[in-house]
Parts: structure tokens; C-alpha cells; sequence
């Protein structure tokens, strides 16, 4: 394994400002997950982003979102910036196919909120907010996810598990895209473990996840995904969105055989007054 952290942190350092200049192609994976019973993240958005202003998948990537109110969605700075507009997909378990219990909006650019001190070479404050033009309609299917109380602000979650959902290909050795949301569990590791793997610093701005479920992890694309706790009074509460892991670097999404190599992911505590500024006006 220091082999595995001596190699990313050359390659980080020399490397990574190229590889996310050049908006390289961000297609969804939850790898080796589970598939989620149908609606029971009903906060969980899919997102399609274009970066032509026109609908051609060819120009498209994927990513997750989080619903924080009938008019606001939380997701990656990464994800949006640079794009034209997003189709928004709540209350989906086929993502790729047309279901009932889906309610679709489209999003041009002029409505992301990307976080001022966003920087994309070093995926630092990587956070974006999007403000629908219609609201939604909460029902059984399409929820908003809580956001922690102020007794958590300070409260760094090591050893809690999490959960995190998304769709795309879920496996390193097949390009089929999952038809169905998937979900991996995980738990929230010391900051450090991060910086020993992939040599950046990091901050109470950051959460460190490993998995819980064997060859199970997040993968390139999920970015902008909740990272999901449940919390004493058993209510599902957002506390990270995810950001990058080793798929950032092109080695794909299980590189070593065991995933066990951590994901940096944003740490929703830190930016809970910058989230409340919008959403509760």
C-alpha cells in the first residue's frame, strides 16, 4: 500500500490539474453495489449534464444530486461547471427509461450555484447547489434528505456508516451502464488516511469514506452524490457529497482487487450557512 500512495502522490501532484482541465468523461458507477429497493432514496436525484447546449448523450455525463427542498439541489461543483444546462431525474429507480414516479426539469447554467472558492485543478469546496424553475411535488417517491442539526456541527462522524446511491456501470470489466440504482456502504475514516493515499491536504472542508462492503465503492461519475448517516432518531440525514477517489487518476475503480483505497468526499457541515443562505430564502 505504500507503494499504491507513493505513486498517486507523484501522479496527483503532476498530473491531476491536466486531467480535470480537460472535463475528461465522468460516467456513473456505484462498483459491485447492490440494487437499492426501488424508492427508498427518494431524495436521490439523477443528473444528465450536457455540455452542449443541445440534447446529444454523445455530450453528456453523468452524476448524483440530492434533493434539499422542493426548489434546490445539492451536487459536485465538479459536475456542472463548464456545462450548458442538466436534466434533473427525481423519484427514479430506471433512470435510463421513463417511469411514473419520475418528475424530469430541465436546469440551464444561469441557475447553478457552483461555491465561490470552488477549484477545480485541486476538487477544493467541491459543491454546487441548482435552483429548479418548477418546484417539485414531494410524495412517497420524491423527497428532501435533512440536513445535519446544529448539534452535529462539530461532529467529525469517524466510525459512522453511511450509504451512498447511484447508477452507471457497476463493474471495472463490462461498459454496461446499471439500469437500476445501486447502493455501497460505507464508513467515515480519519482525514489522514486520504492524505496518506493520494497526498493532498485535507481539512474539516472533507470526509474520508472506506468501504464497508467488500470490492463495493463509489466510482468516477457519482460525484455530486449524498453520502447518507442515519441519525439517533433513525432519519436519513446528508453529511458528504462525493467528490473523487483513485478513479480521478484514470486506474479505474478497483485497481489493487480489494477497494479498499479510500474516496474523498465534500463535507457537508462546513458549508451548512453557505447551503442556508440560498435554500431558506
Amino acid at each position: 500500500m505504500k507503494v499504491i500512495s507513493i505513486i498517486l502522490f507523484v501522479i496527483f501532484n503532476d498530473r491531476l490539474s491536466c486531467a480535470l482541465y480537460l472535463n475528461e468523461d465522468i460516467n456513473s458507477y456505484i462498483i459491485n453495489g447492490i440494487e437499492a429497493i426501488p424508492n427508498s432514496f427518494p431524495w436521490q436525484c439523477g443528473l444528465i449534464v450536457y455540455s452542449q447546449p443541445f440534447h446529444d448523450l454523445t455530450v453528456s455525463s453523468t452524476c448524483g444530486g440530492s434533493i434539499l427542498s422542493r426548489n434546490f439541489v445539492l451536487t459536485s461543483a465538479f459536475c456542472l461547471q463548464g456545462s450548458e444546462y442538466t436534466l434533473v431525474i427525481a423519484g427514479a429507480h430506471r433512470i435510463f427509461e421513463i417511469e411514473e414516479t419520475q418528475q424530469r426539469f430541465h436546469v440551464e447554467k444561469n441557475s447553478y450555484i457552483i461555491h465561490p472558492e470552488f477549484i477545480r485543478e485541486f476538487l477544493h469546496n467541491d459543491i454546487a447547489l441548482m435552483k429548479l424553475g418548477k418546484s417539485l411535488i414531494f410524495n412517497n417517491f420524491v423527497q428532501a434528505i435533512k440536513l445535519p442539526s446544529e448539534k452535529f456541527s462539530t461532529y467529525n462522524f469517524i466510525g459512522e456508516k453511511t450509504q451512498i446511491a447511484g447508477w452507471g456501470r457497476f463493474s471495472d470489466w463490462t461498459g454496461d451502464a446499471s439500469e437500476v440504482l445501486r447502493v455501497t456502504r460505507n464508513h467515515v475514516v480519519d482525514n489522514e488516511k486520504c492524505h496518506e493515499r493520494f497526498g493532498i491536504l485535507t481539512s474539516n472542508r472533507t470526509m474520508c469514506l472506506e468501504t464497508l462492503q467488500f470490492q463495493s465503492s463509489s466510482c468516477r461519475g457519482d460525484q455530486g452524490s449524498p453520502v447518507v448517516w442515519e441519525n439517533e432518531n433513525s432519519d436519513k440525514v446528508i453529511i458528504g457529497v462525493v467528490s473523487f477517489g483513485i478513479w480521478i487518476f484514470n486506474f479505474g475503480c478497483d485497481p489493487t482487487g480489494n477497494l479498499f483505497i479510500p474516496t474523498v468526499n465534500t463535507n457537508i457541515n462546513y458549508f451548512i450557512p453557505w447551503i442556508r443562505l440560498y435554500i431558506n430564502n
